[in-house]
């Protein structure tokens, strides 16, 4: 159990720390400070641009730590703390329906496949209307940054007047007094077709809207009061949050209620019959834990801190011992602590202090630091007001690249579905057919390209580029998007030469990306075009006559080659091309069955002169219950020798095979077949009185056999005369001569022979006279 709960505590621990590398804010925006909140302690340096207290702000910082621009209130400050624009108010026109005061979140979104521009979004608030959600664009890929609005109108009113910027409003959303909002994570697509959900709750809904490169737009409900069967006062939000799976939205309300609802990530859609509610006084920030499957949720009202368990809907108080975070925002932060703040006051009620509280939420202890800024949101007349604010995140999003430059890394590209092999050091590339597809796809660690290009050069061993006619020399230009899938590098021609019809040797292909910020990352690859000559088989089968005689193929079942048991076998010596393997199938047609199935390397086939199909190692389980003249290994499988020649031909004679024989290279092949019939016991021969028989066959006996130093000839010869006894090897040749030309007497014949000069293999015994010859097979072992 001990050793089980260690594996837990381990797996969770990778897990935690894998999904928040990326994830969240590395910093938080508190002007006049910058906090570093990766670290398990924060710590604080000094912000360019205003200080003092202020009620919201966010920020957006390069991939070194340098502001981009921030939001601190009304007023956006670029990266020397400078005035850039402001968060203009709405229906500014209209002079007693202005809408005018800033609600207490911020939500900043890079806008996808730009560079480093940002849609900034929030909702304000007037005595007597709604609070529309709004946002403007910010543009930080230049020196300085640029706000754009939706346009400027003039105003003339009591308490102002002027040109005044018009920002862009996302319709459909807006509570009465105060508008909660989430933002997610990237849902579906990357780059310039990435999309997020802009969630908010106000006006007895809860709704939804698309945030992608065009824009943010109108919202469509994603579930009302009266489908949830509560009080509208329940939509008063004071703040919302997504879980990390986007697959959780919750809200905490002015009148003390927090509500949970399942959503469908991928659609923002609500799952019907998941919604929770929860009643904790006072009510007011509220987040989750990253976990996508029952995460904890931890809200902070009059009492304290409340925790919720999402899997069984309980919930309870937690002590915060002597912090008080009843009166805050909470927020996911880097080092995977829950922030809230705490503040303490003089006997006054003056506010002189302020600490950033990090709630553990795997053990619900605390550590704590000095804050040193006041961000209590000091608009009047809201149910937010006295509200600690912290900078809303994403949760979830990975704000490696948040800042719009999605620093692009190839992970690695490959060809025919194979990363290529090698490497100018050691060399060992990988051969790649001309006359065949080039199938280039890359996969990525990091970002989305916005252009590609290609070059493809010939070089040498060294990986020295080289130049010559018919060499590869293509130098591509900057394309948009990314390749097509498959893409058939031997399409990219210039000068008329191509990877389909270059010189063959080395080439190097580079492949470059760029992102949005004109980024590029390049990862090449050596490869060796190969261009072999293709292959052409000539198969010819062996029929052992006098004299011998290679045959055509015959694919005619019923005309088959005729051959003998102990000499059946094939030629592919005058075959053609680059060969540098050999198939060989041999099926016995009726019944059918696999006889021999095996491929093999090969350095040409110039010396297969004569293949003995007596030679190949069977399968042990296509004898059956026979075995073989000699034990034999393929490392796949054991078997033996000599199947078609075994007891003069038991297993073979008259019977019908296909012999398929496929000779090629890495970029081709060529095959040929043919019908073989054994229709003789031994060799294939014309004899004076056609004696083929097995009737024949038994009147000679040669034993033992298999045999080690000697041999027994015995035969009944039916007339006197002349006999000669040798022993031949698989291609015909005389090895060994038993007995000259002598005359022998009619009757039983029986006379021992040493062999013992013989090696080990399989061998043919010929017993010849001027009227017939006798055969059969032996294994010298």
């Amino acid at each position: 159990m001990k050793n089980k709960l260690f594996f837990f505590a381990f797996f969770f621990e990778v897990m935690f720390s894998a999904s928040i590398t990326q994830a969240q804010m590395k910093y938080w925006t508190t002007p006049s400070l910058k906090f570093n909140i990766s670290t398990s302690i924060p710590s604080s340096t000094a912000l360019p641009g205003p200080g003092g207290a202020y009620s919201v702000a966010n920020g957006v910082y390069d991939d070194n730590g340098n502001i981009l621009f921030y939001v601190r209130d009304y007023n956006i400050y670029g990266p020397t703390g400078q005035s850039i624009g402001i968060l203009p108010g709405y229906n500014m026109s209209v002079c007693n329906e202005a809408y005018t005061i800033l609600n207490s979140e911020i939500n900043i979104v890079p806008i996808p496949g730009t560079c480093r521009q940002f849609y900034v979004i929030y909702s304000m608030d007037n005595p007597i209307g709604y609070s529309p959600v709004l946002y403007v664009k910010v543009n930080c890929s230049g020196t300085t940054p640029v706000v754009t609005y939706d346009g400027w109108v003039y105003a003339s009113c009591p308490y102002y007047s002027g040109l005044f910027p018009i920002p862009y409003l996302v319709s459909n959303h807006g509570g009465w007094d105060n508008t909660g909002m989430a933002v997610s994570k990237v849902i579906t697509g990357s780059g310039s077709t990435e999309k997020r959900f802009l969630f908010s709750v106000g006006n007895g809904e809860v709704v939804r809207s698309e945030i992608t490169s065009s824009g943010i737009c109108a919202g469509i409900p994603v579930v009302t009061a009266d489908e949830l069967q509560i009080d509208i006062l329940n939509f008063e939000a004071f703040e919302a949050e997504l879980s990390w799976g986007t697959n959780y939205f919750a809200w905490s309300s002015d009148n003390g209620k927090v509500h949970v609802i399942n959503i469908f990530p991928l659609s923002g859609n609500y799952v019907s019959g998941s919604h929770q509610s929860y009643s904790i006084p006072g009510a007011k920030g509220i987040e989750f834990t990253l976990y996508e499957t029952n995460p904890k949720l931890y809200v902070s009202g009059r009492n304290g801190l409340t925790q919720i368990l999402t899997s069984n809907q309980s919930q309870s108080l937690i002590s915060t011992g002597t912090f008080d975070l009843t009166n805050a925002q909470l927020e996911y932060a880097k080092n995977n602590r829950i922030y809230g703040i705490s503040p303490t006051y003089d006997g006054q009620g003056n506010l002189i202090a302020t600490t950033l509280v990090g709630i553990n939420w795997g053990n619900n202890t605390f550590t704590s630091v000095n804050a040193g800024f006041d961000s209590r949101y000091l608009e009047s007349g809201s149910y937010t007001y006295g509200v600690f604010t912290l900078p809303d995140q994403i949760d979830g999003e990975n704000y490696a690249y948040f800042n719009g430059t999605p620093a692009v890394l190839i992970s690695n590209f490959t060809i025919n579905g194979s990363v290529p092999i090698g490497n100018c050091d050691e060399g060992g590339y990988g051969k790649y057919c001309q006359n065949s597809a080039l199938s280039f796809n890359a996969t990525y660690s990091a970002g989305t390209p916005v252009q590609y290009k290609f070059d493809i050069q010939a070089v040498d061993w060294g990986c020295n580029f080289i130049t010559g006619a018919g060499l590869m020399n293509y130098q591509g230009a900057w394309t948009n998007d990314t390749p097509p899938a498959n893409l058939d590098l031997r399409t990219l021609t210039s000068n008329g030469v191509n990877l389909g019809n270059c010189q063959g040797g080395l080439v190097m292909i580079t492949y470059s990306v760029k992102d949005a910020c004109g980024t590029i990352n390049t990862r090449s690859k050596v490869v060796n075009m190969y261009v072999p000559v293709p292959p052409v088989v000539d198969l010819e089968i062996y029929n052992k006559d006098n004299p011998q005689i290679y045959h055509d193929p015959s694919q005619n079942i019923n005309l088959p080659v005729l051959c003998g048991s102990a000499s059946i076998g094939y030629r592919i010596n005058n075959s053609t091309g680059t060969i540098t393997f050999l198939t060989v199938l041999v099926e016995q047609v009726s019944p059918y069955k696999l006889i021999y199935n095996r491929t093999t390397t090969v350095n040409g086939v110039n010396n297969l002169t004569y293949e003995n199909l007596n030679n190949y190692c069977i399968n042990s389980t296509v004898w059956d219950q026979y075995s073989g003249f000699a034990s034999c290994n393929t490392g796949s499988y054991t078997g033996w020798t000599g199947y078609f020649a075994y007891t003069n031909g038991l297993l073979s004679y008259n019977k019908t095979f296909k012999l398929t024989v496929t000779v090629g290279n890495q970029c081709g092949s060529s095959t040929n077949w043919s019908y073989l019939k054994v229709n003789s016991i031994g060799n294939k021969m014309a004899t004076a009185d056609n004696e083929t028989g097995n009737n024949r066959a038994e009147e000679l006996l040669v034993y033992p056999n298999p045999a080690s130093d000697q041999i027994t000839v015995q035969f009944n010869n039916l007339t006197e005369e002349n006999y000669q006894i040798d022993v031949v090897d698989m291609t015909g040749r005389q090895v060994l001569l038993l007995l000259p030309e002598t005359k022998i007497a009619k009757g039983i014949y029986e006379k021992s022979f040493d062999i013992s000069i013989l090696r080990s293999g399989i061998y043919s015994y010929r017993v010849k006279s001027a009227t017939r010859i006798k055969t059969g097979l032996i294994s010298k072992f």
